[in-house]
This record gives C-alpha cells, sequence and structure tokens, in this order.
C-alpha cells in the first residue's frame, strides 16, 4: 500500500474503510474462502481476510452501508454469489440512492486472464439485477473490451464456470490429440484432418 500511497494514490487499511469512502466497490479474490460471509461460510484458511463480513469486512457497518454497488469478479461458484448477494441485499444503504434503499450485487467473474487485465481487453459475465447491470456497464468497459448480462444473481458466476469447463475441455483434446499423433508418429494435422 505504501508504495501507491506515495505515489498520491488514496489508501485505506481495511475492506471496512474503503466501503466507507466509496460509492462503489469492486472485488476479484482468488477463492470463495476469500469472499465469504462469516455467518454462511466456514473459512477453510485460517488467518485469510474475510472481506465482506470479516471483522474488518465491506459489511461490516452492519445493517447500514455506503457503497450501493457491490461487484465481485471473483471465479467463485453461482451458490456462492447467490449467497453473498442476499446478504448484501439484506442490508440497508446509508443514503437511498436514486430508488435503491438496499446496495446491489453483481457477480461478474472475467474471461481473460492477466494479459487481458493488462491489455484491458476483459469480457465481464454479469449476474444480477439488470438495472444495477446498466448502470454499471461503463465501468465494465473502462476496464476491459465488453460485458454480457447473464440473468440473476449467481448467472454471471454460472457462465463463466461454463466457459471456463468448455475451454478446459478444448485443451484436453488438444493434449490427448497431441499425445495421439506423437505416438503414431503423424503431425497434429494430418491427425485433425482423418479425424
Amino acid at each position: 500500500m505504501k508504495n501507491y500511497s506515495d505515489r498520491g494514490v488514496a489508501t485505506k487499511e481495511t475492506p471496512f474503510e474503503v466501503a466507507e469512502a466509496s460509492d462503489v466497490v469492486i472485488t476479484m479474490l482468488p477463492s470463495p474462502s476469500h469472499v465469504s460471509c462469516d455467518r454462511l461460510f466456514p473459512l477453510h484458511l485460517e488467518g485469510v481476510l474475510d472481506v465482506y463480513n470479516g471483522s474488518h469486512g465491506l459489511l461490516h457497518g452492519g445493517s447500514h452501508i455506503r457503497p450501493w454497488l457491490l461487484i465481485d469478479s471473483s471465479t467463485i461458484d453461482p451458490q456462492t454469489s447467490r449467497e453473498l448477494s442476499a446478504v448484501v441485499s439484506s442490508c440497508v444503504l446509508k443514503e437511498k440512492r436514486g430508488s435503491w434503499e438496499s446496495p446491489v450485487m453483481l457477480d461478474a467473474p472475467v474471461s481473460g486472464g492477466v494479459l487481458a487485465a493488462d491489455a484491458r481487453t476483459l469480457t465481464f459475465m454479469v449476474g444480477g439485477l439488470e438495472e444495477a447491470y446498466h448502470a454499471a456497464k461503463a465501468l465494465f468497459l473502462a476496464m476491459g473490451k465488453g460485458s454480457v448480462y447473464c440473468g440473476g444473481a449467481g448467472n454471471g458466476s454460472r457462465s463463466n464456470n461454463e466457459t471456463l469447463e468448455k475451454s478446459l475441455g478444448k485443451t484436453q483434446t488438444k493434449t490427448e490429440a497431441a499425445t495421439v499423433a506423437a505416438a503414431v508418429d503423424i503431425s497434429m494435422e494430418k491427425l485433425l484432418q482423418r479425424i
């Protein structure tokens, strides 16, 4: 953090402090145990910061929180996304935002990986309230090349997981084809022509 604050970037020590200073919070965490709300999910890793509902988590303020929109871009399971959305929706905004009295959660995992993040070519697969998706669309375009609305809470995570499974399946198929090609001493191109 010091590296950023030395450059003039405003920093905060805890997720709660970030929430208190923000209208929108975007998280991208490595696993459900980092995302989870302790009243719903046990933490599997001792000492891991519970970003949403830990002792200094985004929702630490109890039922009244400042951010009107929370976007989670973690690659997690759809059920965790739906349950997290329900917890966020049960909170109340400190200040009403348009017609919203409760904060809104979008699950918006990305495809493209680190290289796409560096090149700002990520694609967001978004689940949650459609009105919130449209309100957040400019944020997605600032971070990537596009976004796709996938339906209600958890559907962004579901779509992303299905995309990952298909990609892994293609990789496995290519690996198996390469193994067969090497075993029978023919080129991949010729093998694929024969299939």
